[in-house]
C-alpha cells in the first residue's frame, strides 16, 4: 500500500503488462524511499486488469480529504453492488461527467428532468442517480453544520488513518462498529444533542423533587440536605478529577491538561463571584405576629412576605444563571460518550435538589402556593437543557478531539470548583463535617463504581 499526501495526486501509467514493482513515481510523491524490488499485494496478479493495478498502486490506502473525491467514493462503493470493483473502475470517468464532477451543491439541485437526462445520456439507473442526489443535499447538511465532509467523515477516527493489516480479502469484514457509527450518525444528525438534552433534563428537573420535599414538608431536614449534598460532592469530585481532569492530561499532555483545567476553575470563579450560590435562610413565622399584636402582625408578616417572595424570585434567578454551565458540561460530556454524560448527570442531579428547596420553601411560604412553589423551582432547572440547546448551536457535534479534551478538562474545572467552593461548605454547615466527610467518600466509592458498571455494560462505540 502506498500512502501519499494527496488523493490521486500520481498519474496512472497502465499498460497491458504491469510492472509488478512498486511505482517509484508514486513513491517519490510520497516522500519515501521504496525497493524496487518489493511486491504488491497477493491479490494483484499477471492477470489483473492495468485500471485495478493503477488504483492498487496510487490509491488503494491513501488518505482522502477532497470533498469532491469523498462524495465520489461514496458513489463508486455503493455502484459495486451487483458488480465489481474492476467494472465500477472503468465507469468512474462516465459518473464524473455525469454528475458535475460530484460538487454536491450543483448535483443536490437536480430536477426531474435532469435525472432522466443522465438517465437516458449515460445509461445510469434511474435509482442510483436519486440516490446520489439525495446523497449531495445530505452533505450540504453536514458541511452546513461540520464546515466539511472531510471533517466529518475524519473525525469518526481522530482524524488518524486506521492501519488493520489484513492479510487476505477474506477476512476484511463486510462492517465494522466504526462504520455502523458513522451510517447511524448520518441518519441521525442529532442523536448527541437530543441524548445532552435528556440527561439535561433529568439533572436540571431534579429541581422539581426539591420542590416537592418543601411541599411535604415545608420544614426541611437540614442535616439530610446536608448529607445529599456531601454524596453529590463526591461524585463530583470522583469526575472531576479521577475522570476528566485525567483524561485531557492524558490525551493532550500535562501542561495543556492542567490549562484548560484551571481555565475552567476560573471561568465558575467569575460566575459565582456576581451570582453566588444561593443558602436557605430562615423563613419567618408567624411568632413575629403574636409579638406585635393581631394588626401589627398582620402587616409584618405581609412584608415578611414579600420579602420572602421576592428572596425566593432572586434565587431562582441565581439558580438558572448557575445552571446554564452546568447544561453546557453534560452536553460535552455527552459528546465525549454516555458514560460521561450519564455520571455528570447524576452527579448535577444531586446537586440540583437542595436548589429545588432553596427556591421552593420561600415561594411557598410567601405565597402559600404549592403549585407556585413547585412551578418557580421546575423552572430554575430548566436554564440547564437551554444550555445544551444553545451550546450545541454554538459547537459542532465532531469536534476536533484535542479540542474536546480541553473543554472536557475545563469542565473538570468548572466541577471542582462548584464543589470545593460551593457544595462542600453547605454540607459542613448542614450536617456537620464529620458527617459529610463521610458522605463524600461514600459519594466517590458509588462513582468509582458506576464508572466500572457502565464501561463493561455499555457498547464500546458507547463507552469512551
Amino acid at each position: 500500500k502506498m500512502r501519499i499526501a494527496h488523493y490521486g495526486r500520481t498519474t496512472s501509467k497502465s499498460s497491458s503488462k504491469p510492472d509488478f514493482s512498486v511505482s517509484a513515481g508514486a513513491a517519490a510523491a510520497a516522500g519515501v524511499v521504496v525497493n524496487r524490488e518489493q511486491k504488491r499485494c497477493s491479490y494483484i496478479t499477471p492477470n489483473s486488469d492495468p485500471i485495478y493495478v493503477a488504483y492498487h498502486d496510487e490509491e488503494w490506502g491513501v488518505p482522502v480529504h477532497d470533498d469532491k473525491l469523498l462524495f465520489e467514493l461514496l458513489l463508486l462503493t455503493g455502484a459495486q453492488v451487483g458488480s465489481d470493483w474492476t467494472s465500477v473502475l472503468k465507469k468512474r470517468q462516465t459518473f464524473r461527467d455525469a454528475f458535475s464532477g460530484f460538487d454536491a451543491e450543483i448535483v443536490a439541485k437536480y430536477n426531474e428532468k435532469k435525472i432522466k437526462s443522465i438517465n437516458t445520456e449515460y445509461n445510469i439507473e434511474l435509482s442510483l442517480i436519486r440516490g446520489v442526489v439525495d446523497n449531495a443535499n445530505r452533505i450540504l447538511e453536514i458541511k452546513k453544520e461540520m464546515g466539511s465532509l472531510d471533517k466529518y467523515l475524519w473525525g469518526f477516527v481522530n482524524h488518524k488513518p486506521i492501519s488493520t493489516q489484513y492479510k487476505l480479502c477474506q477476512k476484511i469484514p463486510v462492517k465494522t462498529s466504526k462504520s455502523e457509527s458513522i451510517s447511524k450518525d448520518m441518519t441521525t444528525m442529532d442523536s448527541q444533542v437530543l441524548v445532552a438534552l435528556a440527561l439535561s433534563l433529568v439533572g436540571g428537573l431534579s429541581t422539581s423533587i426539591g420542590a416537592i420535599l418543601v411541599i411535604l414538608n415545608p420544614t426541611p431536614n437540614l442535616k439530610m440536605l446536608g448529607l445529599l449534598q456531601g454524596f453529590a460532592a463526591g461524585l463530583m469530585l470522583s469526575i472531576s478529577f479521577l475522570d476528566l481532569a485525567h483524561n485531557a492530561i492524558n490525551s493532550i499532555g500535562f501542561l495543556k491538561g492542567n490549562l484548560w483545567f484551571f481555565s475552567g476553575v476560573i471561568f465558575f470563579a467569575v460566575i459565582a463571584n456576581f451570582i453566588p450560590e444561593p443558602s436557605l435562610a430562615p423563613v419567618p413565622n408567624k411568632k413575629d405576629k403574636k409579638k406585635n399584636g393581631d394588626e401589627g402582625g398582620k402587616d409584618i408578616m405581609k412584608k415578611h412576605r414579600r420579602q420572602v417572595l421576592y428572596s425566593g424570585i432572586v434565587t431562582a434567578i441565581g439558580i438558572s444563571l448557575h445552571n446554564f454551565p452546568e447544561g453546557m458540561a453534560v452536553f460535552l460530556g455527552s459528546m465525549k460518550g454516555l458514560r460521561v454524560g450519564v455520571n455528570l448527570a447524576l452527579a448535577i442531579a444531586l446537586h440540583n435538589i437542595p436548589e429545588g428547596v432553596a427556591v421552593a420553601l420561600p415561594v411557598y411560604f410567601a405565597t402559600q402556593s404549592k403549585w407556585q412553589a413547585f412551578k418557580l423551582a421546575t423552572l430554575s432547572g430548566f436554564a440547564e437543557p437551554l444550555g445544551v440547546i444553545i451550546v450545541a448551536y454554538l459547537f459542532p457535534s465532531n469536534l476536533n478531539p484535542e479540542i474536546l479534551e480541553g473543554l472536557l478538562g475545563a469542565v473538570g474545572g468548572v466541577m471542582a470548583f462548584l464543589t470545593l467552593h460551593e457544595m462542600l461548605p453547605l454540607a459542613f454547615e448542614y450536617a456537620g463535617q464529620k458527617q459529610s466527610i463521610k458522605a463524600v467518600f461514600l459519594g466517590m466509592a458509588f462513582m468509582s463504581a458506576s464508572l466500572y458498571f457502565l464501561e463493561i455494560s455499555l457498547p464500546k462505540e458507547m463507552s469512551l
